[in-house]
């Protein structure tokens, strides 16, 4: 069917019929009731489909709406303005509505966008205001779906009837969120996840608490301190965490080669990082800064994580393609060696040192139980009771080898046992 197009100024409600199916206000049309009641009426049985360029307002009366349409499926395209007392658009028995660039949906009321009955989706690339509810997609479903594009306006709170946030890509353009993300009360409500879209870059102002994050473009986040958030990496995912001491809890999960967390205001100098296999959870540290970060260590990559400044003043952790860090080891070692008359001994000439992460460096302390002779040899710092290696792995099992160990001359006919604990730190793990 040609449907309908209004060009011109039109007087008094618009009740659709089918023959008016799709309808099409162009940009010097309007619909603007006199009276109380809806400026453009679609009843049931009808999918309706309408484009706004120009303007629709229907303000008059507590309970009038720009829109109201009841057919299931209906889809409105606004390019222009609509107006409406309770809502600007009212959508009873769910459907797709979209607010393109430029485009403003407003209401005096309570409601923006109401959607019922059904799913919805809602996208905004313009503005949407309702003084309570700028989107309310009162029927529960995974289905619900609220787009932002970014340089989108809210004004009034968007609820997402157990739905998803899906924060849209935007021509090289950040798009920015205020107030808290998730729960039950925030100015982002009742979401089930929040998608960030391959090729968006996105800034949460405010605390984010949603339950599941798929993350196929950029995030950048002030706080997140709920251990229920699930942060899913796509391919080339980057989250942003302004804040290390205000990012506690999420679980970070599928991050593997390609994906970067950016820790701000974090300095990468002496910076390393140590993972737990067992537990999921790495440790970052520059000596006087911590941040820890909760893996899910069935999905994590393969590969070992590592750590770069970001070319600012904070650190980059991704996966390179080495085996994850591993414990160094100590092998060799003999026990209940013996010497007489303060003979000197070699008592670590078969010992070695390893250490499988490329790179690291190894930090051995030697400990006595007490003070029953000197160690010496090349390499080795400390006295008394404590000495230390240091260096790769290899470098400290030749200087290990050569040591030696002279004991303290004692009383005629007499014996004493000195025990040697060793203990290795790699920079890696």
């Amino acid at each position: 069917m040609a449907g309908l197009t209004i060009s011109t100024a039109q007087s008094g409600t618009l009740h659709l019929v089918v023959a008016y199916n799709p309808l099409t206000i162009t940009s010097t049309g309007s619909v603007t009731t006199t009276v109380k009641g809806d400026a453009i009426a679609g009843g049931r049985g009808t999918a309706w489909f309408i484009s706004n360029y120009g303007t629709v307002s229907g303000i008059i009366g507590n309970s009038s709406a720009g829109i109201y349409l009841q057919g299931a499926g209906s889809i409105v395209q606004n390019y222009g303005n609509i107006f409406g007392a309770t809502a600007g658009v009212w959508l009873s028995s769910g459907g797709n509505i979209t607010n393109n660039s430029g485009g403003l949906i407003s209401a005096t009321g309570s409601y923006g966008v109401y959607v019922a009955g059904a799913a919805g989706v809602v996208t905004n690339y313009g503005t949407i205001t309702g003084k309570t509810y700028a989107v309310d997609l009162t029927y529960s479903s995974l289905s619900n779906r609220v787009v932002v594009a970014p340089g989108a306006v809210f004004n009034g709170a968007v609820s997402g009837g157990n739905g998803t946030l899906e924060l849209a890509a935007g021509s090289g353009t950040t798009g920015t969120l205020a107030g808290t993300i998730g729960g039950k009360s925030g100015s982002f409500r009742n979401f089930s996840q929040l998608v960030v879209d391959s090729g968006a870059a996105w800034t949460l102002s405010g605390a984010l608490q949603i339950t599941s994050v798929q993350l196929g473009g950029a995030l950048e986040v002030a706080s997140d301190t709920s251990a229920s958030t699930k942060i899913n990496f796509a391919s080339g995912g980057t989250l942003v965490i302004d804040n290390a001491a205000s990012f506690s809890g999420p679980v970070l999960s599928n991050f593997a080669a390609g994906d970067t967390i950016d820790i701000h205001n974090f300095s990468a100098a002496g910076a390393t990082v140590s993972y737990n296999a067992s537990t999921g959870v790495a440790q970052i540290s520059n000596g006087s800064q911590t941040a820890t970060l909760d893996f899910s260590a069935s999905t994590l990559g393969a590969g070992g994580l590592q750590v770069a400044s970001d070319g600012g003043t904070g650190i980059d952790v991704t996966l390179g393609s080495s085996s994850p860090p591993v414990a160094p080891t100590i092998t060799g070692t003999v026990a209940n060696q013996t010497t007489s008359s303060e003979t000197p001994i070699d008592p670590f000439a078969k010992a070695t040192i390893g250490d499988a992460n490329s790179g690291a460096t190894d930090t051995l302390t030697i400990t006595l139980s007490a003070a029953n002779g000197t160690l010496s040899g090349t390499g080795l710092s400390g006295s008394g009771t404590s000495y230390t290696l240091s260096g790769a792995a290899s470098l400290v099992t030749s200087e290990l080898e050569a040591l030696v160990f002279t004991p303290a001359k004692g009383a005629a006919n007499t014996s004493t046992t000195t025990a040697f604990t060793l203990s290795d730190k790699s920079s890696a793990f």
